[in-house]
């Protein structure tokens, strides 16, 4: 197929000493739902990570056409207040950190509807947005953030420097996972940053992935999973240097990287501890990676079999976040995956459509207590306490939860 690439070397050294240590079989994109019940429409592609034994590199084994992937857009970030905290905090903590005023610019990488830009803006510090996806530009734009709707990469950083526009701080919220040509991106934040300029980003933990078994969150926009190791690798070839690491509860569990140029700034007790703590975790050995896959496989066969159990019952199955967990999910359990009646979701753009492959209809959370549904199939787990907040009357009529992935179980 003209619009995906089977890839042979590492997208980062070019090493051919390539494994696939988990497949989760041929899957639709996470994100597209689709606006008709059928099946037929849905194209699908290998959705399996390979592990580069010289670079260490975990990555997609196919990379998808980006204009498919990006253009039309339909995850929102601000429909999580988790998401929106995370960047109310991050914002003002870098203005305060770094001393941002009006002199200064507040550039991001996949800049989404703008949420976070806007908590810079509200502190008087410029800032642009790039972001391809134009549907979601749009709505940055009509919020008053000044959004590029175009990829990032060197070609575009030259560019702007040319423009005289250079960053003092520059987000990456969740998107650095997602571009093939990690190292042109990278080289890119180099470009645009201001001499004691920081790149902030944040990014899905490869460790947590392993530990939690959290698979759902493989499909084809994520064509990276980092550790701090292969990251600070990566900057080092571009001449950036990790700052500062923290972890925070986003998409799971996210690392933020703070980088820089080398000696621009001190560099914090903790990059040396992680890194440590990322070698004594085993990340360096394949056999971790191969455990991971195997458990993968058990955990689907037994999700697949409680939902038949249910079925069999009688009981009504219903799913709670359309998200792309949703989607990576309900399509690795087989006809198992069409058991839920519906999937609800609080965004507006998601309802009406399907969720691809399963083709199981996104409606709007009122659903829940229209239907009653005995058991909510919670596909967005990274949100647990904010579901239970929001769905306590589902829960008080006796209503319980499926959780996924590391241990599928009922609470």
């Amino acid at each position: 197929m003209s619009d995906v690439v089977v890839i042979s070397e590492c997208r980062a050294c070019g090493s051919a000493d390539l494994e696939t240590f988990v497949s989760l079989g041929e899957q639709p994109l996470a994100n597209g739902l689709v606006t008709g019940d059928d099946a037929a429409a849905d194209a699908v592609y290998p959705l399996a990570l390979v592990r580069c034994a010289s670079c260490g590199l975990v990555q997609l084994s196919v990379t998808v056409d980006p204009e498919l992937l990006f253009r039309d857009y339909l995850y929102f970030s601000s429909i999580s207040q988790l998401l929106l905290d995370n960047a109310a905090d991050i914002a003002q903590r870098a203005i305060g950190l770094y001393g941002l005023g009006p002199d200064d610019l507040a550039m991001e990488m996949g800049s989404n509807a703008g949420y976070l830009l806007k908590e810079y803006l509200a502190w008087g510090v410029p800032v642009l947005g790039i972001a391809p996806a134009r549907n979601v530009a749009e709505l940055a734009e009509a919020a008053g953030v000044p959004t590029m709707t175009e990829f990032f990469g060197t070609a575009l950083a030259e560019q702007l420097v040319a423009e005289g526009r250079y960053a003092s701080v520059f987000p990456a919220n969740n998107v650095i996972a997602h571009v093939p040509a990690i190292l042109d991106v990278l080289r890119g934040i180099a470009t645009v940053l201001r001499p004691d300029g920081v790149a902030i980003i944040e990014t899905p933990s490869l460790q947590a992935m392993i530990e939690h078994l959290e698979f759902d969150t493989i499909y084809h926009e994520h064509l990276f999973f980092h550790s701090l190791t292969n990251f600070a690798s990566l900057l080092e070839r571009v001449g950036l240097q990790v700052l500062d690491v923290e972890t925070i509860p986003v998409h799971g569990t996210s690392l933020r990287i703070f980088a820089g140029r080398p000696g621009s700034r001190p560099q914090a007790d903790i990059v040396d501890k992680m890194l440590e703590a990322e070698a004594q975790a085993g990340l360096h050995d394949i056999a971790v990676y191969r455990e991971f896959g195997e458990r993968v496989t058990a955990i689907r066969t037994d999700l697949a079999a409680m939902l038949r159990d249910l079925e069999a019952q009688g009981l009504k199955v219903a799913g709670y976040g359309a998200a792309a967990k949703c989607t990576v999910l309900l399509n690795a359990l087989g006809d198992a995956g069409r058991i839920p009646m519906w999937v609800a979701d609080a965004s507006h753009h998601k309802q009406g459509r399907y969720v691809p492959g399963v083709h199981r209809l996104v409606v709007p959370p009122s659903r829940i207590a229209e239907d009653e549904p005995d058991v909510l199939l919670l596909f967005v787990w990274n949100l647990l306490d904010e579901i239970l907040a929001q769905e306590h009357a589902y829960r008080d009529r006796g209503g319980r939860i499926l959780l996924t992935v590391t241990a599928p179980r009922i609470i």
